[in-house]
């Protein structure tokens, strides 16, 4: 984790930036929402209602400065992985949006990545009848639209990806575990781009 903000773990996903997802995919999480959501950013979407977002990601209104200030005084809540993507998403609600913006923009730009190789995963059964149907992938079949599709593409990969580093000696590649809830913000921000892009 990062030393002073407390932000999440460098990866290789991260593109090297230290202490967590604060670099270019991060900053792109503001300039998304100005494009899609117009340009008061004191406001969540309001094309897509305030109370999904408030629900998932917290009051909007509150003081940054404030909350800023809490953060580095008391850091994260000791169950801050039940909801967020990383510790630094507790701090404020466009915070949150930001650091889910930036782990949804990991996600599909790996698998993507993954299927412009025509990557694909069929693990050896080790005793079973066949490849655990939960661990195996095509990435080429993958429907981007479809972001249940995305969750069922990239836990396989990461597993295959986090075994490949182990087997190196190195740290995990993905070292993050998503809860149920993060799950629902990632694919907030997924309806939000889903939306704009049928919108336009």
């Amino acid at each position: 984790m990062g030393p002073q903000d407390g932000r999440d773990a460098t990866t290789t996903l991260e593109h090297g930036q230290p202490g967590g997802s604060h670099g270019a995919p991060r900053a792109l999480g503001p300039i998304l929402f100005r494009l899609l959501c117009g340009d008061d950013l004191s406001q969540p979407p309001a094309r897509y209602a305030l109370a999904p977002f408030r629900d998932l990601f917290g009051d909007p209104g509150k003081d940054y400065d404030t909350e800023l200030q809490r953060h580095y005084k008391d850091g994260p809540p000791p169950d801050w992985q039940s909801a967020h993507v990383s510790m630094y998403a507790t701090m404020h609600p466009w915070e949150d949006w930001a650091e889910t913006w930036a782990h949804y923009l990991h996600i599909v730009d790996t698998l993507g990545t993954a299927r412009s190789y025509g990557m694909a995963l069929r693990p050896e059964p080790l005793g079973l009848p066949g490849p655990p149907r939960v661990l195996t992938f095509t990435a080429r079949r993958l429907d981007f639209d479809d972001f249940e599709d995305l969750l069922r593409g990239w836990f396989p990969l990461t597993f295959a990806l986090n075994s490949l580093n182990r087997g190196m000696g190195l740290l995990d590649l993905y070292p993050f575990v998503l809860s149920e809830r993060a799950i629902e913000k990632l694919r907030f921000v997924h309806d939000v781009i889903e939306r704009a892009r049928v919108s336009t």
